[in-house]
């Protein structure tokens, strides 16, 4: 599994009274801090690998924070975004939200609040990069079977039993049987319905609500080695 970053909050806003704020925040609950003034310079420096959260103003001289947003999410960063306004309408607020935006908070910011909002954005970034992790991890792990053995797993999420997915494949069900046996050792998977969250997450069959409903996307941590 691939390994995670240690946290950073980053806050891009011309007002350095922010920075000050978010570093607060920041000292408070032991999570390191990087601050910039506009958009341009946090772009220069960041990677995506880097985990945390973005406090990003609204407004800047030269663009806002939506449009920023959205470039963002051209560029492959997810950071989730905790947006500060300073006249902040509940229609502009709706639609940030609907836009993905994790928080949108009128300034002035209270501590509270920003420590609630930040802790929850942090922990949902650390749960979306591990999913990620794991995907890529099944994926890998996917390319480990044999033609025939991807041959029986798309039989088995298909729901057909091992005698039609022996009829289909021209070999005997016990042979079935083996191929299945050794595809869910390869996969680190331990019954049927681990094997259909795998496919899930790999894109290999749609969204199905029982799966969605029963599905916890981060298996223990040793399930994928």
């Amino acid at each position: 599994m691939l390994t995670i970053s240690t946290p950073t909050i980053f806050v891009v806003d011309d007002d350095k009274t922010i920075h000050v704020q978010v570093k607060a925040v920041a000292h408070l609950i032991g999570i390191d801090t990087k601050a910039y003034i506009s958009p341009t310079t946090f772009l220069q420096e960041y990677r995506p690998d880097q985990a945390g959260c973005l406090v990003l103003d609204f407004m800047f001289p030269d663009t806002n924070g939506m449009t920023f947003y959205k470039e963002l999410q051209t560029k492959g960063i997810f950071l989730p975004v905790i947006m500060l306004t300073g006249n902040a309408e509940v229609s502009t607020a709706v639609e940030a939200l609907k836009e993905g935006i994790f928080d949108f908070i009128e300034k002035p910011v209270t501590r509270n609040h920003l420590v609630i909002s930040v802790q929850k954005a942090i922990e949902h970034d650390k749960q979306v990069r591990r999913q990620v992790s794991l995907r890529q991890a099944w994926v890998k792990q996917l390319e480990t079977l044999t033609q025939k053995e991807f041959d029986v797993l798309m039989g088995v999420l298909a729901g057909n039993t091992n005698k039609e997915i022996a009829r289909d494949l021209n070999i005997s069900p016990k042979t079935v049987d083996k191929h299945r046996l050794v595809l869910m050792r390869k996969l680190h998977v331990r019954n049927q319905f681990e094997l259909l969250c795998v496919a899930y997450w790999c894109e290999l069959i749609p969204p199905c609500r029982e799966i969605i409903s029963r599905l916890d996307p981060f298996f223990p941590s040793d399930t994928v080695k």
